[in-house]
């Protein structure tokens, strides 16, 4: 009653949903001293793969690896079948890769600055004209996503850190999937945020996927994983455990793995 929605339709099922495509993003034997060792996965075209693991796992680790947050000590990371030497956010962007921090408030957001000035943070050259800022243009980019990412904001003008939980998170959503990547790593997607914010927000990765795209979603949240992933790999102590498809879904057996009490190394 309070969000005006079924909970069975928390998980955006009802979002039109294309076919998994083919196999267009890689990574083989990553590996951080001390943190992750001998990673391997694939991401198809309009899959949403998911993390499961216990807090310190690896999970985060991993993927600050593949941005090129986290010093890599071996591997190699594949996009559209071309080796990608990531050693840089700005490397990570370049190939089509994106990432959503679980820190909002920390890494993911300018808390004291507007929300025009944090959505078109990373893409400012968008906005720029001979060094100088195209105000016109930024507000214009600012309403067209308030509107459809939903954020209720009194203004384009409102401060971020007075902005809700669910809110800020949706404007960091929209930041990264406004540049378009062609593949996007939801670290914690919905973290914080009210059952209403989390339905928009589980309708907005749906979408975005059903757009040709790849997700990753690492979660602690295992309904969320459970409702929204087409695959879970499930981590333990800095390595992969199992891969699970959907039909063999549970939370007892993510539980299972993840604490170490299953053991399947790929």
């Amino acid at each position: 009653m309070m969000v005006d929605r079924e909970l069975s339709d928390l998980y955006a099922d009802n979002v039109e949903k294309t076919s998994i495509g083919e196999e267009y993003f890689s990574v083989k034997n990553l590996s951080a001293t001390g943190q992750f060792k001998d990673i391997s996965f694939g991401l198809k075209r309009g899959e949403i793969l998911g993390f499961a693991g216990l807090i310190g796992c690896g999970r985060t680790e991993m993927a600050c690896g593949i941005i090129g947050l986290e010093k890599l000590s071996s591997g190699e990371i594949y996009v559209d079948g071309q080796k990608k030497d990531i050693r840089s956010v700005q490397d990570a962007m370049e190939a089509g890769i994106g990432y959503i921090t679980e820190d909002r408030k920390g890494q993911g957001l300018f808390i004291n600055y507007t929300l025009s000035e944090n959505i078109v943070a990373p893409s400012l050259k968008d906005f720029s004209k001979y060094g100088i800022m195209q105000k016109t243009e930024i507000e214009e980019q600012a309403l067209e996503l308030i509107k459809k990412f939903n954020i209720i904001t009194p203004s384009t003008k409102q401060i971020m850190l007075n902005l809700s939980g669910g809110n800020q998170q949706k404007c960091l959503l929209s930041m990264w999937m406004n540049k378009a990547p062609s593949m996007l790593i939801f670290d914690e997607p919905t973290r914080g945020v009210d059952v209403g914010a989390k339905s928009e927000i589980y309708e907005k990765i749906r979408e975005y996927v059903s757009e040709g795209n790849g997700a990753i979603v690492i979660s602690s949240e295992l309904p969320e994983l459970l409702g929204l992933c087409d695959r879970i790999i499930v981590m333990y102590q800095g390595r992969i455990q199992v891969e699970l498809l959907k039909k063999d879904f549970s939370e007892e057996t993510i539980i299972l793995y993840a604490s170490g009490l299953k053991k399947e190394i790929n």
